[in-house]
């Protein structure tokens, strides 16, 4: 049985606007060797792509006072977990309209064969259904408390959770702590990816889209999973999609969210990261 989730409380310096602001003691679960801060090293080969979003995000941030929160990026000890840190292309304002009341389906570059989902509730849970067997279609419902939070940049907009379930003491103790997301969206596909640091500081990527509808293949690997939305999918059946592309294709394709405008342009599977930035765009001396 899941506990109860309780409301968190956060210290007055930690909100900004009403929305948990984000530390600047954020690390690298584990001790990283340090490298040189980007704008002192010898620049980055970097596409046109990754130019183009660099520019429209230096643009961006000259409409902040101050230009966001960059200031703060000269105390860190830079090292590969920042380095590879992707930046998001979304804004607070724009994650809500994507995130909350919806579902986020997706797979692991690590198992692309298997797909899991979580539901962005409203009141600041999300459900998540986790594989422990795919293949025999065994499944954990967990809860987990999120936030919406503005990066360390100032412009990018991330999801911060903490568990909030069933989940080992050992993988606890270290889940009870909010962690920072970078989140990177295609409007025109709907492609959504999450990115995640490993606790050796390597960034991988929850690749999916969000949805309107709730799928009936959903109560049947997670059978205490609240009933969120109107059914959609195969209407009528509990029948689970072996792969997140059969399951992609068992959807009608408008209930993918898109649409939702973003920041600058930015490709979800090959982002700007903060060392690419940094290059090229220093932050500005203190």
């Amino acid at each position: 049985m899941l506990a109860k989730v309780t409301a968190l409380a956060f210290p007055a310096a930690a909100i900004a606007g009403g929305i948990l602001a984000f530390s600047d003691g954020e690390r690298s679960p584990v001790p990283l060797p340090e490298t040189d801060a980007p704008w002192t090293a010898p620049g980055p080969a970097v596409g046109p792509e990754q130019s183009a979003s660099a520019r429209d995000l230096a643009r961006y941030l000259r409409t902040l006072p101050a230009g966001g929160s960059q200031g703060r990026v000269r105390r860190l000890e830079w090292t590969t977990f920042w380095q590879d840190r992707p930046i998001g292309n979304l804004h607070q304002p724009a994650l809500r309209k994507l995130l909350r009341g919806h579902w986020f389906v997706h797979y692991t570059e690590t198992a692309q064969a298997e797909w899991q989902f979580k539901y962005f509730d409203r009141d600041g849970t999300i459900w998540v259904c986790h594989p422990t067997d795919f293949a025999r279609q065994r499944f954990q419902l967990h809860r987990y408390r999120y936030r919406i939070a503005d990066d360390l940049v100032g412009a990018a907009t991330y999801v911060s959770v903490r568990a909030e379930s069933d989940w080992p003491d050992a993988v606890n103790a270290r889940r009870r702590e909010w962690v920072t997301r970078p989140i990177v969206f295609d409007p025109v596909t709907g492609t959504l990816v999450v990115h995640h640091a490993e606790p050796t500081g390597r960034w991988y990527r929850h690749t999916g889209h969000m949805q309107r509808e709730y799928h009936p293949a959903f109560s049947t690997l997670c059978p205490g999973i609240p009933r969120f939305g109107r059914a959609g999918g195969t209407a009528g059946t509990a029948a689970v999609p072996r792969t997140y592309e059969g399951f992609r294709e068992s959807i009608d394709r408008s209930q993918i969210v898109r649409n939702v405008q973003t920041l600058f342009r930015q490709d979800p599977r090959d982002p700007l990261t903060m060392g690419v930035y940094f290059a090229l765009y220093p932050p500005p001396a203190p």
